[in-house]
C-alpha cells in the first residue's frame, strides 16, 4: 500500500504540533489549524523561525529515520511542508524505509524509541478500518503524535474511517 502525500502531511502537520504546542504557548488545536492553512513553513499564521524548524526537522528526522536515507538535511532547505511529504513518501514508498519511531512514554524509565513496521501498522489499521467501518465517532483519549494506531490511520487511511473529532474533557 503506497502513503499519498496528503496522508503524510496531515501526519507531518501533528508531528510539529505535538512539538511546538507546549513551547509556544498554544494550544493543539490552535496550532493544528494554523498548519493546516498554509502550506508554507515560513509564512503564515504557524510559521517556524530557523530554530523551530531545526527543532522540528529533528523530530522529523527521528520519526521516519531519515537519516538512514542521507535525506534529512532537506529538511532543512525546504520550506512548504508538501515538500517534506513528497520526500518522505518518496522513501516511504519506495522501501527505503521500512519503519515508524515513537518515542515511548517512558513510564517506567526513560522514553526510548520503538520501531513499528510500517507493513505491520499498515495491516491492523486495514483491521481497525474492518471493525469500525459503520461507527459515526470515534473517541480518542490521547493526542495523535501518543498513539499508535491514530499515527498510522492518519497516514494511510484519510478519508476511510469516519472524521474524527478531537473531543476535549472538562472536569
Amino acid at each position: 500500500m503506497q502513503i499519498s502525500i496528503a496522508s503524510c502531511t496531515v501526519a507531518l502537520q501533528h508531528l510539529i504540533t505535538a512539538a511546538l504546542s507546549a513551547e509556544r504557548g498554544v494550544s493543539a488545536n490552535e496550532l493544528l489549524a494554523d498548519l493546516q492553512a498554509s502550506d508554507h513553513l515560513r509564512d503564515g499564521p504557524a510559521a517556524l523561525d530557523s530554530l523551530d524548524q531545526l527543532a522540528v526537522a529533528r523530530k522529523v528526522t527521528e520519526f521516519f529515520k531519515l537519516e538512514k536515507t542521507g535525506a534529512e538535511e532537506l529538511l532543512l532547505r525546504r520550506h512548504q511542508l508538501s515538500q517534506w511529504s513528497e520526500l518522505i513518501c518518496e522513501n516511504l514508498n519506495d522501501g527505503t524505509l521500512s519503519h515508524i519511531w515513537f518515542r515511548s512514554g517512558g513510564t517506567t524509565g526513560e522514553p526510548k524509541l520503538v520501531a513499528q513496521s510500517l507493513d505491520h501498522l499498515l495491516s491492523e489499521v486495514r483491521e481497525i478500518s474492518d471493525l469500525v467501518r459503520n461507527t459515526k465517532r470515534i473517541i480518542a483519549l490521547v493526542p495523535l503524535h501518543r498513539d499508535i494506531a491514530r499515527i498510522a490511520e492518519k497516514v494511510s487511511l484519510p478519508g476511510t474511517l469516519a472524521e474524527i473529532t478531537p473531543y476535549r474533557w472538562a472536569p
